[in-house]
């Protein structure tokens, strides 16, 4: 039986392009634990720590470390979960010294999960930026993907290639580039040509 093999060769963003274009932005930013709706408390932290990690991998925020969170919480006697309204999460923003707090929601209904997450700027104490992502897939990665995605969508780079066999999304490269994206789906319409293949770049379908 001939195996599937996709081929995703994943890129790292050049640190000297990022240093170029946000060297006077990079923000202190702190990611407060998700509420969790209709699923469990503990899913909903495993995906808040998920989107922490892949918002620090991007190099685009200084995101403030979990334990401290936690220690600035307790000795206010604060409880972080379930934290989703402006005026509390600008009142622990000012606490923590950060200039942005991420809040969130990880939800399910029916057979669909669902992740919204919103970036609060301390200083005006608005919602600067709400991104919301869903999936009815049960496969666990599917899951982390909302948060990887989202994760993403707050960099300024976009997201990068998603890739999809007769509807199924079967790859994902946030940090990928056009190029990258246009020769791994041409590799895959020549080498699977018994499937519907088709690809997306920052959410638009490409030719």
């Amino acid at each position: 039986m001939k195996k599937i093999v996709v081929i995703f060769i994943l890129m790292l963003f050049s640190s000297g392009a990022a240093d170029i274009v946000f060297a006077a932005e990079k923000s202190n930013v702190a990611v407060l634990d998700f509420s969790g709706k209709s699923v469990s408390q503990e899913e909903a932290d495993i995906i808040t720590e998920y989107f922490r990690s892949e918002l620090t991998k991007t190099g685009i925020f200084y995101v403030m470390d979990r334990s401290n969170i936690k220690r600035i919480l307790e000795e206010q006697a604060i409880q972080s979960s379930g934290i989703t309204d402006v005026n509390n999460a600008v009142r622990l923003g000012r606490l923590m010294n950060v200039q942005y707090v991420f809040v969130g929601t990880y939800s399910k209904l029916d057979s669909l999960t669902m992740l919204n997450v919103e970036m609060i700027d301390i200083e005006t104490a608005k919602i600067e930026k709400s991104e919301s992502r869903s999936t009815e897939s049960l496969k666990p990665k599917d899951k982390l993907d909302l948060a990887r995605y989202i994760a993403y969508s707050f960099t300024g780079f976009g997201v990068g290639y998603e890739l999809f066999w007769d509807c199924s999304r079967v790859g994902f490269e946030p940090e990928w580039s056009m190029e990258q994206a246009i020769k791994n789906l041409q590799w895959n319409r020549n080498n699977y040509r018994d499937k519907k293949v088709e690809g997306y770049y920052n959410g638009k379908k490409m030719p």
